[in-house]
C-alpha cells in the first residue's frame, strides 16, 4: 500500500508526510521500490535501463552518465554495464532492481528481498550497497535471511501471517524475548574437553550444549545470571581450564523469531 500497488480500504498512511491516497503523486516522488520479482526490460542493457528510469524520474540528460556510473559502482554492475538485462544472472538482475530503486535519490526506499538468489559473496556486496544507500535515505527491507537482519537492521519488525508480532531495535527484542546467553569457548587441546564439560555442568547446571566437537564448545545459558557474572566466572577459570578464547553473546534474532 505504501508503494501504492494497492489502495487501502480504510485508515490513513503517510510517506514523507504525504497522504498516500489524497497526495498520491507527492508521495510517489519520495519512494524508490525494488519488487520481489524483477520488473526489468530484457532487451535493454543495464546502462539503458538506468537511463530510462532516470528520464522517468525527471533527471536532466546531462546528469545521466554520472548517475549511471555511481549506481553501477555501488551495486557492482560496472562489468555488466553494456550487457542486456535478459543475459544477466538472477543475482545481477536483483542488483539492477536495487539500482533502479535508488535512481533519483528517493527519501524512502522499499526493498522486497533484495538479495534473493544471490550467492554469499554477492549478498555481502549487496549489504554494503544498502548500508551506503541508507546514509542518505530511509530503507524498509523485507527478508527471510535472518543474518541479513543482524547485519543491516536498526529497527526490526517480525511478522506472522500478515500481523506484526513485535517491533523494536535488535537489543530491545533480544532482551525482551531472548531466553538465553550463548557462550562459545575454545580449548588449547581436545584432551581438556572432559574437564571443561564437568566445569560447565557444575557451574551452569541448566546449560544446554549447542555444539561440542574437538576443542570448540558452544552452550546456551539461562538468563538468570548476568553478563558480568558469566564473564567473571570464565575469566577466573580460564587458565585452569586451558581456554584459549571465549565469548558471551545475546540471543540471536533467529532465536527471537522462533520465540
Amino acid at each position: 500500500m505504501l508503494c501504492q500497488q494497492l489502495l487501502p480500504t480504510g485508515g490513513r498512511a503517510y510517506v514523507c508526510g504525504y497522504d498516500i491516497v489524497e497526495q498520491r503523486e507527492e508521495a510517489l516522488r519520495c519512494i524508490g521500490y525494488c519488487p520481489q520479482f524483477d520488473a526489468t526490460l530484457d532487451l535493454l542493457t543495464v546502462e539503458e535501463q538506468l537511463q530510462l528510469y532516470a528520464g522517468i524520474r525527471g533527471i536532466v540528460r546531462a546528469e545521466w552518465p554520472a548517475l549511471v556510473d555511481a549506481l553501477c559502482t555501488l551495486c557492482e554492475l560496472t562489468t555488466y554495464r553494456q550487457t542486456v538485462t535478459g543475459a544477466l544472472s538472477g543475482g545481477n538482475r536483483r542488483k539492477l532492481s536495487v539500482a533502479v530503486a535508488l535512481v533519483g535519490g528517493p527519501q524512502v526506499v522499499f526493498l522486497d528481498e533484495p538479495s534473493a538468489g544471490m550467492d554469499p559473496v554477492a549478498r555481502r556486496g549487496m549489504w554494503t550497497a544498502i548500508q551506503r544507500a541508507a546514509r542518505h535515505c530511509s530503507v524498509v527491507l523485507t527478508t527471510h535471511h535472518l543474518e541479513e537482519v543482524e547485519a543491516l537492521a536498526d529497527i526490526v519488525a517480525i511478522m506472522v501471517r500478515g500481523y506484526v508480532r513485535c517491533i523494536g531495535d535488535k537489543v530491545h527484542l533480544k532482551n525482551k524475548f531472548g531466553s538465553a546467553f550463548e557462550v562459545s569457548a575454545r580449548l588449547a587441546s581436545a584432551k581438556w574437553a572432559k574437564c571443561f564439560a564437568s566445569f560447565m555442568k557444575a557451574e551452569f547446571p541448566e546449560a544446554v550444549v549447542v555444539e561440542g566437537a574437538d576443542r570448540r564448545f558452544v552452550y546456551q545459558l539461562p538468563r538468570d545470571r548476568g553478563f558480568g557474572d558469566v564473564f567473571q566466572t570464565f575469566q577466573a577459570n580460564k587458565e585452569r581450564l586451558h581456554i584459549t578464547d571465549y565469548s558471551v553473546s545475546q540471543t540471536s534474532i533467529e532465536q527471537v523469531s522462533w520465540y
